[in-house]
């Protein structure tokens, strides 16, 4: 077996692609390319970007790649899937509470101030045409590739490094993880899932082919004036989501689902959250404000030492 793999920084994150075939380190370096390349059609940092365009357009469409239909398409159906508790529409929210910027820039201010700004949610209103390849967002709706954009890629990266001659693969996007194939000791691909603060520090699942992400509060927050912030947004209060969760981890069949889905849960809060995540039959893990760890009936298949 000849493995390759590289580690670098993209999407404000540590990005890491692990792949085994005959070609492996022509391919690391394609899936590299590929992760800069969606890196400028979506980031809303970027001003040259798809997201950013569609941000500015006032509700007329834009022609965009199919990569950008294939998000939006994406992001559309974690919002339906949800019942809303996702929504990629949000973008006014983060702005107002103070995410205006790469994070790496409000962790280094001392006071934020939130900045104004007309924008509303508006996911089931969004158009997309692909006769033309455009979509169109309603006037004063922005929409935020967030965590769903680096779920999305690892999917891509992984998907298209099998259609290269890749024989197995892991994709690493901040946590956001999408793995096919074996490990390179041939088994399943192990992933410690960390629970800071508890007793047990970690939890271990083992995955075929499968996507694994975890969100929490205390990954990206600020304070914004005197209050604290975070960027899981509760689409229905316009603000940082009011949980009594700590932490959440999802498995699900693609990276961009599980991401979607630990957002939903966070908001939804561990009652509401397990049950869809049982409705859903998706392995979760959530960690309590009060440190008590719950998971969903399917995440026995995947633990290791449950």
């Amino acid at each position: 077996m000849t493995w390759s793999s590289v580690k670098f920084t993209i999407m404000g994150t540590t990005a890491e692609v692990l792949l085994e075939g005959e070609d492996a380190e022509s391919m690391v370096d394609v899936a590299q390319l590929r992760l800069f390349e969606l890196e400028a059609k979506w980031s809303r940092f970027v001003d040259t970007s798809e997201i950013s365009a569609l941000n500015r357009s006032q509700g007329a469409p834009v022609v965009v790649s199919a990569d950008t239909i294939a998000l939006v398409e994406s992001a559309i159906a974690g919002w339906q899937r949800t019942g809303g508790d996702f929504d990629p529409t949000v973008l006014g929210a983060l702005i107002r509470s103070g995410y205006d910027r790469p994070f790496d820039e409000i962790s280094t201010m001392d006071d934020i101030r939130g900045r104004p700004i007309d924008l509303d949610l508006g996911c089931g209103s969004i158009v997309i045409d692909r006769s033309s390849s455009t979509v169109m967002l309603p006037d004063r709706v922005g929409f935020d590739a967030g965590g769903i954009g680096k779920g999305l890629a690892a999917d891509f990266v992984v998907e298209e490094a099998f259609a290269q001659g890749a024989r197995s693969a892991c994709v690493n996007l901040g946590g956001d993880i999408r793995v096919r194939g074996s490990d390179p000791s041939g088994g399943r691909w192990v992933i410690e899932i960390p629970l800071e603060g508890l007793a047990a520090p970690s939890r271990v699942v083992s995955l075929g082919d499968a996507g694994i992400a975890s969100s929490s509060p205390s990954v990206r927050h600020w304070i914004e004036g005197d209050r604290a912030r975070h960027h899981l947004i509760d689409p229905r209060r316009g603000e940082s989501a009011a949980s009594d969760l700590a932490s959440v981890t999802v498995i699900a069949a693609s990276a961009w689902l599980a991401e979607v889905m630990t957002k939903a849960i966070f908001v939804r809060g561990r009652h509401g959250g397990m049950a869809l995540a049982d409705s859903c039959g998706l392995g979760a893990l959530v960690v309590t404000a009060a440190g008590e760890v719950c998971t969903s009936a399917s995440w026995d298949r995947h633990a290791v030492g449950a």
